[in-house]
């Protein structure tokens, strides 16, 4: 209520790029499921899910050190992004399944 309209959007990105970070990494491990009644909307609340629960989790271990500063954010950021980079260069640089044919 009292912050700034630059603090309110950095806000909201930094929540964006957990959720979009965590919808990658769902993608990336049910690629390969075929299971029945598994559609991408599942897929999507998955990540969304990962996002949350990282975005809540994640400054936690940094704020044993830094207390829950920008510093904790932004180490719990870069630790999200690391985790989305080392999953993509492990499962073959493929986030969707190849196409049938």
């Amino acid at each position: 209520m009292f912050g700034t309209l630059s603090g309110n959007i950095m806000g909201i990105g930094y929540f964006l790029l957990f959720q979009i970070l965590g919808i990658l990494l769902s993608f990336m491990f049910f690629k390969k499921e075929n299971l029945p009644g598994v559609k991408n909307g599942f897929i999507l609340l998955m990540g969304s899910v990962l996002g949350s629960f990282s975005l809540q989790w994640l400054p936690v271990i940094y704020a044993f050190l830094f207390d829950f500063t920008v510093t904790a954010h932004i180490l719990a950021l870069i630790t999200m992004l690391a985790l989305t980079a080392a999953a993509y260069f492990a499962m073959g640089r493929q986030i969707l399944p190849p196409p049938d044919g």
